[in-house]
């Protein structure tokens, strides 16, 4: 392990993950032969005011590394400490470092995207089910208890071509995005659950947003959406569930 000063960020490890620590002995000026034994301990730490615990509880024995199970560590700022005893010597050696254990991460997800391109001639489909929360383990249950609102906000008319006539795409600038006024009720349909409908009007841009929640956790996504005023061939880079970011 490695001292790190709490005035620094203390390294982050979310619950479900699982995370091996790892110490390092050097004997110096001990005795080849001499007999050490190995402790973990962790103490809970209060950052507001900052107050460290007294109490400390012993998590592991006998071993250079301690692998802590997923969900095991409670949320919050810790102290790992490692404690090494030579035996028949009246002192002790420790090194210890920060951690902040939080939550897993909760993803907001609109299938497709971040900026798609579709006729205006239909109405469009979004779905949101490629959200999950990564804990527990994504599986048949993953949007259990999760919570899914939508969003619509008009982005502008987009522009014609000089040379062809045809429309032109013009990227949108986020203070472009953050201005935008919230479209009318007939162009977004139910804005809660899994899937959203919109009816969007020809040569348009929106911004769709969705917003997950669960528990205290929030997460959201925005995607730009051009409608055309005429037949286009759909191009977009599929969310990769197996992607590690």
């Amino acid at each position: 392990m490695h001292k790190q000063p709490f005035m620094n960020r203390p390294e982050i490890v979310t619950r479900d993950e699982e995370r091996i620590f790892q110490a390092s002995v050097d004997k110096i000026n001990i005795s080849s032969t001499a007999q050490l034994s190995f402790a973990w301990f962790i103490r809970n730490v209060s950052t507001i005011p900052f107050v460290i615990s007294n109490e400390r509880t012993l998590l592991q024995r006998g071993a250079l590394t301690w692998n802590p199970p997923p969900g095991s560590l409670t949320k919050g700022v810790k102290i790992i400490e490692f404690e090494v005893e030579v035996t028949n010597v009246p002192v002790v050696s420790r090194d210890f470092g920060f951690i902040e254990v939080q939550e897993p991460s909760l993803v907001a997800l609109i299938n497709g995207g971040s900026d798609t391109l579709h006729s205006s001639s239909e109405e469009i489909i979004l779905l949101g089910s490629d959200s999950f929360d990564s804990w527990p383990a994504r599986g048949i249950n993953q949007h259990s208890g999760m919570s899914f609102s939508w969003s619509c906000f008009h982005g502008g008319q987009l522009v014609p071509h000089v040379y062809s006539g045809h429309q032109k795409v013009v990227v949108p600038s986020e203070s472009a995005k953050k201005n935008a006024s919230i479209c009318d009720e007939d162009t977004m349909g139910n804005k809660r659950g899994l899937n959203v409908t919109i009816r969007p009007n020809e040569n348009q841009m929106y911004y769709i947003k969705l917003v997950v929640k669960k528990d205290q956790r929030q997460a959201e996504f925005l995607r730009t959406l051009y409608a055309a005023d005429q037949d286009i061939l759909l191009v977009a880079i599929r969310y990769l569930k197996n992607t590690i970011f």
